[in-house]
């Protein structure tokens, strides 16, 4: 697990440390998506306390059972976005695979979306996951709110 200040050189440290870890191919393949997602909504999404422009701060957890790993991850964001990514996660959440991948597509082609609010990031965990995203929105004061997830990877052997 991490807890702290993510930036880009953390972000790798976490994903070397993962590649080194699993030994299945498939299942480290599967991880590593999922993983490099997570992380990067952290990384570009968190939102920091008003006027420290530093790092993000946000939690990086995985566990590992013995069909599957859990990854959670959690950082603050802006009150007024968390609706909105509520109901982008649900409405993913309730895509089946074809949907899913229709739905990739559309806004993968559609060169008027901003890359960064496209969503497309939950799309791939579902994808690469064959799970369903958990999370939960709570409030952590001064105008933020906690978002955490949790994703399973199922191991593949």
């Amino acid at each position: 697990s991490f807890k702290g200040d993510f930036d880009q050189e953390n972000m790798l440290s976490l994903l070397s440390i993962l590649k080194s870890g699993v030994s299945e191919t498939k299942t480290r393949i599967k991880l590593y998506g999922v993983m490099v997602e997570l992380l990067q909504n952290i990384v570009k999404h968190a939102d920091n306390k008003k006027g420290y422009t530093g790092w993000k701060a946000g939690v990086f957890y995985i566990k590992e059972y013995s069909d599957r790993f859990s990854l959670l991850a959690g950082n603050y964001v802006a009150k007024g976005k968390s609706a909105a990514l509520s109901a982008r996660i649900e409405r993913i959440d309730a895509m089946d695979t074809t949907g899913l991948s229709k739905e990739y597509n559309k806004i993968l082609f559609n060169f008027n979306n901003d890359p960064v609010s496209t969503g497309l990031g939950f799309i791939d965990i579902r994808r690469k996951s064959g799970s369903k995203i958990e999370y939960s929105i709570v409030d952590a004061g001064d105008g933020r709110d906690f978002f955490m997830a949790k994703v399973d990877v199922m191991k593949v052997d």
